[in-house]
């Protein structure tokens, strides 16, 4: 029996030496055959032709933003009233606005605006009046605004914050500026010499650096009023400010005020005649 254990012994002790002999051979063997083959590698890397690299096709530029072009309109846009009156400035706006429109310049000195065809449409017997269709509007601002917003385009307000600003501007410029431009003007210019009151005059040009100067620095930080761009809020508001070009009044104190305006009236829309 002791010599039958013996034997099993021995024969594991032999099978374990030869799984080792086996394992310790696969590594030499690996590393032979990997040599062997490395030259056949290289030679098939020699006639394998490179391949190419497709070059990178630069990233299509997207085209500049349109302007809003505008709409057409239907139907006839009649202005009323003379050049020389706040009929003025709604001719500028439908001259920058490239509207169609008919002009009816009413003789004011012969009671044009006091007929009963043209009280229909203004009740207040004033200048000016606009008929398109069957709206008819009086106020130059309203019509102003009116037809921006007709034809769109750059010069109308871009969605409703520049709409609020368009309406800030101008109803300020009705508000707080025209009312002393006027002033001036009554008292220096329109009334007869025996109507005047220079007094008037001279206080509202003291009042006059309060708006201008609240104008001025807002423009010292912006080229025009909404946008970035001439809209309707900067022909409304030049309309009212340029009066003082009118007036002889010096400006040189609010350069921003004095180029702006310069750029506004520059503008070939304004050219009315």
């Amino acid at each position: 029996m002791a010599a039958k254990r013996k034997a099993k012994a021995a024969a594991k002790k032999a099978a374990k030496r030869a799984v080792k002999k086996v394992a310790a051979r696969k590594p030499v063997a690996r590393k032979a055959a990997a040599r062997r083959a490395a030259p056949a590698k290289k030679a098939v890397a020699k006639r394998a032709p490179a391949r190419k690299v497709a070059a990178k096709k630069p990233a299509a530029k997207k085209p500049p933003a349109r302007k809003p072009a505008g709409k057409k309109i239907v139907g006839k846009i009649q202005i009323f009233g003379p050049v020389k009156s706040r009929a003025r400035r709604t001719y500028w706006a439908v001259q920058e606005l490239g509207l169609p429109h008919e002009r009816v310049e009413l003789d004011m000195a012969a009671g044009a605006h006091k007929r009963p065809d043209y009280l229909a449409i203004n009740p207040n017997a004033k200048v000016p009046a606009m008929k398109h269709g069957d709206l008819t509007l009086f106020e130059s601002m309203a019509i102003n605004l009116y037809l921006a917003k007709l034809k769109g385009g750059p010069l109308a307000p871009q969605g409703p914050k520049e709409e609020a600003r368009t309406l800030q501007w101008t109803l300020w410029g009705v508000a707080e500026v025209e009312p002393l431009l006027m002033t001036i003007g009554y008292n220096r210019m329109f009334l007869s010499e025996a109507e005047r009151k220079e007094d008037r005059a001279q206080d509202a040009e003291r009042k006059l650096p309060g708006p201008l100067g609240v104008l001025d620095k807002v423009l010292g930080e912006k080229p025009w009023l909404v946008g970035g761009r001439f809209t309707i809020a900067d022909l409304n508001l030049a309309s009212i400010v340029s009066f003082a070009k009118l007036l002889k009044l010096d400006l040189s104190r609010w350069p921003h005020v004095a180029d702006w305006l310069d750029r506004c009236i520059a503008r070939p829309g304004a050219k009315v005649g």
